[in-house]
């Protein structure tokens, strides 16, 4: 490009334009290429972006369909949706040459007896995912697909619902009768759909909403530091830690003397000793033997007669708020009320 005789501020033009130009005349086939790479890395990028495929889990996926060398092969695959789980998000999600076998060279895919899908809708690394939203309700749902390729080629899909979340639980810590209160998000109102579970235990559903659960505990609960998880159909929720309270309802004396043995029963207690603290009053007591059900300490050195001292069981940081009373003094007054027969 020839620029002598013009001046200063042209000739800087014109050296900018040169640099520009090339872009501006690149045969049809680089732009194309470059325009395409710009564009997939846009819809990459937009799909890392998307918070919404970050709450999402499976709750049903297929056996591989594996193809037989110029045959082609039927797959016949039933999805089952439970009522309102089809107002959740779903989102179904095929793989073509799954596991790192060779791709379908050909498909056919149908959902209830229409049209779904082709080989052609599938992305060049084998991809295909659309949304079942308005297009299939609760029950049972035919999903066939026709596949043609070479000898072990592999196709599987997977169907993806909104993954319920725990938020807060009320009240933690808790006791062994309290009702839970649980807070969240994509809970359901059909209590056959769901299922809580506290330390591995599963706790009775009284009522359900879309964002709030209410549950009986189950049976015996170890202290401490437990995982509650509420699953919804088959999606299943983060652990929420919640911590069990210790509850205390008899002593077997309830007045005794300093440097004697006291038994309380209770639930929530850890077998550990040194997780288990025992106050009398504003003394320490000395734990010598736990089980889940029962603890026994040793009545402090106090200046005696004292009456009406409280007692609390502290287990792993977490104190009762039964209230028991022990007399401390020189006579020996056994329990005259029976002790609980069954405590779970």
């Amino acid at each position: 490009m020839i620029t002598s005789g013009l001046r200063p501020r042209e000739k800087q033009l014109t050296q900018e334009r040169a640099r520009v130009l090339p872009w501006l005349i690149l045969p049809a086939s680089v732009a194309g290429m470059l325009l395409s790479v710009f564009v997939s890395a846009s819809v990459a990028e937009a799909k890392v972006a998307n918070p919404a495929n970050q709450s999402l889990v499976v709750v049903h996926e297929s056996r591989p369909h594996v193809a037989r060398a110029g045959v082609w092969q039927t797959y016949r695959d039933h999805i089952h949706l439970k009522s309102g789980q089809e107002r959740k998000q779903l989102l179904l999600k095929f793989s073509n040459g799954a596991e790192g076998r060779p791709k379908m060279t050909d498909l056919r895919i149908t959902l209830g007896g229409k049209p779904f899908a082709t080989i052609k809708d599938f992305d060049e690394a084998g991809n295909l995912s659309r949304s079942l939203n308005g297009v299939i309700g609760a029950g049972d749902t035919i999903l066939t697909s026709e596949v043609f390729g070479p000898s072990g080629a592999r196709l599987v899909w997977t169907l993806l619902s909104e993954k319920p979340a725990v938020t807060s639980v009320q009240p933690n810590p808790y006791g062994r009768d309290d009702l839970l209160t649980i807070q969240g998000n994509n809970f359901s109102d059909n209590k056959h759909s769901l299922k809580v579970s506290i330390a591995g235990k599963t706790a009775e559903v009284v009522s359900a909403g879309p964002s709030q659960l209410q549950v009986k505990l189950p049976g015996h609960i170890p202290a401490g530091d437990q995982d509650l998880v509420v699953t919804v159909d088959s999606a299943k929720s983060n652990a929420f830690k919640i911590k069990a309270r210790p509850n205390i309802y008899w002593i077997d004396i309830t007045s005794q003397s300093p440097s004697q043995p006291v038994m309380i029963l209770g639930r929530g207690f850890s077998k550990v000793l040194a997780d288990n603290v025992v106050m009398v009053g504003p003394h320490k007591a000395r734990v010598t033997h736990v089980t889940d059900g029962s603890i026994t300490f040793i009545v402090p050195e106090m200046h005696f007669p004292q009456h009406g001292l409280p007692l609390t069981v502290t287990t792993n940081g977490v104190s009762s708020k039964d209230l028991l009373i022990l007399d401390v003094d020189i006579r020996v007054i056994p329990n005259i009320l029976d002790a609980p027969k069954i405590v779970k």
